[in-house]
């Protein structure tokens, strides 16, 4: 189940496991809920000057996802 996170500061560090962890505890997910996350455009497409981006983040339980 994938989900869209738009306008999320390109200084998050989506793909790194403790800023997953930090996003399933602040948001009350349980284990295992959030599969993976990523950038939907890449970084080296970016703008310079660019400050947010969206991202996909992809579920393993529907409820979770909502």
């Amino acid at each position: 189940f994938s989900v869209i996170v738009p306008f999320l500061p390109v200084t998050s560090s989506i793909e790194d496991a403790k800023w997953q962890c930090a996003v399933k505890e602040e948001n009350n997910l349980p284990t295992g809920a959030l599969e993976a996350a990523g950038w939907i455009k890449p970084a080296n497409r970016r703008s310079p000057d660019q400050r947010v981006a969206h991202t996909i983040f992809h579920f393993t339980d529907p409820t979770a996802a909502n």
